[in-house]
């Protein structure tokens, strides 16, 4: 996959993360919230993966997407911290 796919994916797991936290019930909690770790570690499985993808890569272009990517990837990390 490239980093176009990665975000588009992490974009869904995300929006699915999203719309589970807002159905959440108490009889599935432990269920729901498994889904949600889930789903945001595999978001940033993505973009860790589109990270790697720009190791080679030099100039402005990889300076910009892997500073923007960095700050994805904290965020996702600051999300599945406030779930453990």
């Amino acid at each position: 996959g490239d980093c176009i796919e990665d975000f588009g994916d992490t974009t869904d797991q995300i929006r699915q993360s999203l719309a589970e936290l807002k159905k959440l019930r108490r009889n599935t909690f432990r269920f729901q919230m498994s889904n949600v770790e889930t789903w945001l570690s595999a978001a940033l499985t993505n973009e860790d993966s589109c990270l790697d993808g720009f190791q080679a890569a030099r100039g402005r272009v990889k300076a910009m997407v892997t500073g923007r990517v960095q700050n994805v990837c904290k965020l996702i990390s600051n999300a599945l911290a406030l779930l453990n």
